[in-house]
């Protein structure tokens, strides 16, 4: 079933009020496509959009096309790409905070600081778009919100995060955006496993947060079977195969591992693929396949990406030395493990450093009634 969202934008494509009002509904049918993963629907908008010659909205046609050139790079990689795509949206724009697509391009680099882990970037942003954006503008408001909900959660404080979550959900219903009310549930279960991960490595996991993520979990993946909608290709396995490894449950992880590495490095992004090596790894290893686990471990860590961050580093670090600490590497086990504690360690610096920051942005108002 197509969503809400998507009929609304094909509407106004077809009866456009002004070719402008066009171009930003071609914009925005782009980037649905680049975030559920259709690159190829993408592109062919993304074309469209350069095509435009009409003396007023040409400047529309070239924003809007690197803007939905620059969300692709978000999650596909690589971010710089993401980055400067949209430094020039923002050149284009003159004044970002004055026009939507201004605006959107300043919540996509929200979203991009986030995955770089420049939190100390985000503030300024947020606090400016937040003062400025239109209550109506739904989208923007609740991808800002996702970004600063993720942020808040991934530093431990999920209390803080919950308004930021609920008030992206809220302007996502408000449009019938199904990707962001899938992406928010994903979210939501993400992120406390990761903030599991990483208390296994420091020696201790709660219990009850373990059976509250397997509800986060499950909902993720219900909702996608009953709405016929994925974040991406591989994001329940991922999340359904780090629970099994952090469940204890081997043999289920390494399974859901597998269907996430069976994609093509075109439906899955390079820091997941080394995230996922060496979770499945580290469950083979427990499951007794040692020799097999330490050789998949050292081809990780020869093929890692550029641009992982430091969380992801401390858990691929410290899975791959228990997996050498297991086959008999200890030299191997004792440096990796040092390296975990490294990257660690800087993680919660930039946790403590974000918390602060983002705990005094204002909340946006939720949709206007109608």
């Amino acid at each position: 079933m197509k969503s809400r969202l998507l009929l609304s934008l094909d509407s106004s494509i077809a009866n456009p009020t002004s070719v402008q009002a066009q171009a930003m509904s071609r914009t925005r049918r782009a980037i649905y496509f680049a975030r559920r993963g259709d690159i190829n629907e993408a592109n062919l908008e993304i074309g469209r959009l350069r095509e435009y010659q009409h003396l007023d909205a040409m400047g529309d046609g070239v924003a809007g096309a690197n803007l939905a050139e620059a969300v692709i790079a978000a999650f596909s990689g690589p971010l710089s790409r993401a980055l400067d795509k949209l430094r020039r949206v923002v050149l284009i724009c003159g004044d970002p905070l004055a026009s939507w697509i201004g605006r959107s391009a300043i919540s996509w680099q929200a979203h991009v600081f986030q995955n770089l882990w420049r939190s100390e970037s985000i503030p300024p942003l947020a606090g400016r778009l937040i003062a400025s954006v239109p209550p109506t503008e739904h989208d923007v408001i609740s991808r800002l919100t996702s970004v600063i909900a993720v942020g808040l959660h991934l530093a431990d404080k999920y209390q803080l995060a919950r308004p930021w979550y609920e008030c992206a959900r809220l302007h996502a219903l408000a449009e019938g955006d199904d990707l962001t009310l899938d992406a928010n549930l994903y979210n939501v279960a993400a992120t406390r496993l990761n903030n599991l991960s990483l208390s296994l490595l420091e020696g201790s996991l709660d219990s009850s947060e373990l059976e509250r993520a397997k509800w986060e979990v499950d909902s993720s993946a219900n909702y996608d079977e009953l709405g016929g909608v994925a974040v991406f290709p591989w994001s329940i396995s991922m999340i359904q195969g780090r629970l099994a490894l952090l469940q204890g449950k081997h043999d289920i992880a390494i399974r859901e591992f597998d269907r996430v590495l069976c994609l093509d490095d075109a439906h899955l992004p390079l820091h997941y693929r080394s995230m996922a090596q060496a979770e499945r790894a580290y469950c083979a290893a427990k499951a007794g396949e040692v020799a097999a686990a330490a050789s998949c471990i050292e081809s990780t860590l020869s093929t890692l990406p550029g641009e992982m961050s430091d969380d992801d580093l401390a858990l691929i670090y410290g899975y791959s030395s228990r997996v050498f600490g297991y086959s008999g590497n200890t030299k191997g086990c004792d440096s990796l493990a040092q390296a975990s504690r490294g990257r660690l360690a800087r993680f919660r610096c930039t946790q403590a450093i974000s918390s602060a920051a983002l705990s005094q942005l204002p909340l946006p108002p939720p949709p206007p009634k109608k």
